[in-house]
Formats: C-alpha cells, structure tokens, sequence
C-alpha cells in the first residue's frame, strides 16, 4: 500500500532553493517533515531562516542533518544550494537529488559562473543530479544549456541560471518524486570525470587582484590610479577602458 505523501527533508539556501521548498510545500503528495538552511550564510538574497519560520517548519541545523537523516529516515532529500556533503549512512536512509546551477560534469563545485565567463564559454548550462558521497558527481538526470550573452556580468549570468534551474526542477520534480514513491530512479547518465572542472569557495581570490605591472609599468599605473581618483564621483561616469563598443570602469573603492 502506497503512502499518502511522501516525507520530504529540503536543504537548501538563497532565493532558488526557497522557490524549491515553496514549490514542494504547496504540492499535496509530499509532507516536507525538516528543513536545513544556512544560520550564517556566506552570502543571501532572501532570508532563508525566515522563510523557514513563517511556514512554521522544523528546522535542522546543518551540524544534525545526519542525526535528522538517521532518525527520520525521510522518503526524499532536496539539495540545493548547500554546503553540506552528505555521507554514505545518508544515501543508505534516503534518496537524495541536488539541483546545481552549473552544468555538469563541467563545473563541479562553486564560482561556476565566474570561471565559465573567464575560460570564455560560449554556453552555461544546469543541472539536476542523484548525490553520491562526492561532490557534484552523482549521476545526471538532466543539463538543461543555454548561451551566455557576450555582454553578461556574472551577477547577470547568474540570475539567468537561477531562473533556468528553477524551470528545470518544476519540469522534472514530478517524475523524480515518483520514481521515488515507486522506489526506482529516473533515467540517468553518468557522469564522465575527464570533463569535468573542480572550483572551490576560495578560486576567485587570486584572481581579483591585478599584480600593478601586469599591464603596465609602475609610472603608468601610478596615473592611471591618480586620474581613477580624479574621476571616481558618483553617480556619473567614472573613467574607463574602452574598445567603442563595450567599456570596462575602473574606481578605486570597492562598493557593496
């Protein structure tokens, strides 16, 4: 006899992982029984504790997802988002699906966005994927790609890809959550390892600072730091680089 709904965990963090939550809430089939959001999160465009509060949800902190897991023995874990790295005792108590902004097995791991811009990739791309107790490398259900415009900033990019996963996880949740009711999975592909690209929390650091005689001599970039002063008045224009067409800005002063 088949369970009236399933019991649902959902891990998850920033805006795409709470339009996920929000979406397996209000589905009639699934009880969502815990919820596992950043207390502190490295960076957030919601609140994702509060959120957590207003629907009037048990939540987990990260530290006792494995003690939820082992107890609880949910049905189905959503993963998106996270930073937790779930361990072989989890897989063995429930099936876990991650929704990762990136395409896979290209880019595994964090800063996607970033480097995809930076190696000059034509395309971007997410996916959805079975987790296995390695990062990102569980098999994929599906890579949904798209074109990156060659005028994007990252920020750009990256609302893009938000808006594209969570598309992609309304089109398959259906078909996943009864693959679990039916204790299958859905047709996957596995990963191929010689594809693919590891980034972690830390590779934009060494990027962002250009050493002053990367480009020029230490007189040039004395100038060019003096006339960046001189021109640093917002809200107009400030000095920049460009080729007639697209235009790089250069301050002096990083700004939220």
């Amino acid at each position: 006899m088949q369970k009236d709904k399933l019991r649902v965990m959902v891990c998850c963090a920033r805006w795409l992982g709470v339009q996920c939550l929000e979406t397996l809430l209000r589905r009639k089939d699934v009880e969502v029984i815990g919820v596992a959001v950043p207390e502190r999160g490295w960076w957030s465009d919601v609140n994702d504790m509060q959120v957590v509060q207003g629907h009037g949800l048990k939540y987990v902190p990260f530290k006792d997802i494995a003690k939820f897991i082992a107890e609880q023995k949910p049905d189905f874990v959503l993963s998106v988002l996270t930073d937790y790295i779930f361990k072989d005792a989890d897989l063995e108590n429930a099936t876990v699906v991650n929704v990762h902004p990136a395409p896979l097995p290209r880019y595994r791991g964090c800063n996607s966005y970033s480097h995809a811009i930076m190696n000059g990739d034509d395309t971007y791309g997410t996916s959805i994927h079975y987790v296995n107790n390695k990062i990102d490398e569980g098999d994929i259900i599906d890579v949904s790609e798209f074109s990156i415009d060659e005028s994007w900033t990252v920020k750009q990019l990256y609302d893009f890809a938000q808006a594209i996963a969570f598309a992609q996880f309304i089109k398959h949740i259906s078909v996943i959550l009864a693959g679990v009711r039916a204790g299958k999975r859905v047709k996957v592909k596995p990963q191929d390892g010689s594809q693919a690209q590891y980034y972690n929390r830390n590779s934009l650091k060494a990027l962002k600072a250009l050493n002053s005689d990367y480009y020029m001599e230490k007189e040039q970039f004395d100038q060019l730091f003096r006339q960046a002063r001189a021109l640093d008045f917002p809200p107009f224009e400030p000095l920049h680089i460009t080729d007639g067409k697209r235009k790089i800005y250069l301050t002096t002063e990083w700004r939220k």
